[in-house]
């Protein structure tokens, strides 16, 4: 889809997000200041740039709301990032947001995120969930190449084209149970086969891998599951939407 084609799909869209593509699972939107919280509860919410960020809201109906109890391993919330939007500011260090991990994810399922444009080193992970120390977790992290791959610990899909090129990208990954594939601005751009692992553990992490390690040192802008492989039209749609973070 051209560029052109692009922009006036998210003109007829007008009030679109993702609520309104069905088996929405799970949706954290870090430029939604009225759904992030300083602390792990919704004590003291996110006001200003800077400003610790411990929980963010599900905006889906599930209540799968991300926290963090710890205030040295919070995220910042910062203003104004990307194309005038607010994002989490991940420090590569400890920073970590977490929480049970949803069924859902252990059958098949698209995960939906934005990336800035901004460099991220090799081996950071924007999510991961399942027992990373058993070798029994699903991750999605930075790759070589400035790219972005997919792994069940030991198999991967990769894509091959740069994300840190200073623009803004949207990243959709899918699995069907059998195969996966990561789509860059609405173009699939990596697909592999990724057999069914043995998954355990409880955790779904927002910022690390899943053992708790290799810090995101990036920021993350929001992020979208569901629960099941989205159709080509949907991820259009995901794409178009992407446009209010500068996406082309």
């Amino acid at each position: 889809m051209s560029h052109k084609r692009r922009r006036r799909l998210v003109r007829l869209m007008g009030g679109f997000n993702p609520l309104l593509i069905s088996d929405l699972v799970s949706w954290w939107d870090l430029s939604d200041i009225s759904s992030l919280f300083q602390t792990d509860d919704t004590s003291t919410p996110v006001t200003a740039d800077g400003d610790t960020i411990g929980r963010v809201n599900d905006k889906s109906v599930n209540g799968h709301n991300i926290v963090q109890a710890t205030a040295a391993k919070r995220p910042l919330y910062k203003t104004g990032i990307l194309n005038g939007l607010s994002v989490g500011r991940f420090d590569g260090v400890d920073d970590l947001l977490t929480v049970t991990t949803p069924a859902a994810l252990a059958n098949d399922w698209t995960i939906f995120m934005v990336h800035g444009g901004g460099a991220v080193t090799t081996g950071k992970y924007w999510i991961s969930w399942g027992d990373g120390a058993n070798g029994e977790a699903r991750q999605i992290q930075s790759g070589g190449n400035d790219s972005i791959n997919m792994d069940f610990w030991v198999v991967a899909a990769n894509a091959d084209t740069d994300i840190e090129d200073g623009s803004a990208h949207s990243m959709i990954c899918t699995w069907d149970e059998a195969t996966g594939k990561i789509y860059r601005d609405d173009v699939l751009d990596g697909e592999d086969t990724i057999a069914e692992n043995a998954y355990t553990g409880t955790t779904l992490r927002v910022g690390a891998n899943a053992i708790g390690g290799n810090w995101l040192d990036s920021d993350i802008t929001e992020i979208a599951i569901y629960d099941r492989v989205l159709t080509a039209a949907e991820i259009t749609t995901l794409h178009a939407y992407a446009g209010r973070w500068g996406v082309l």
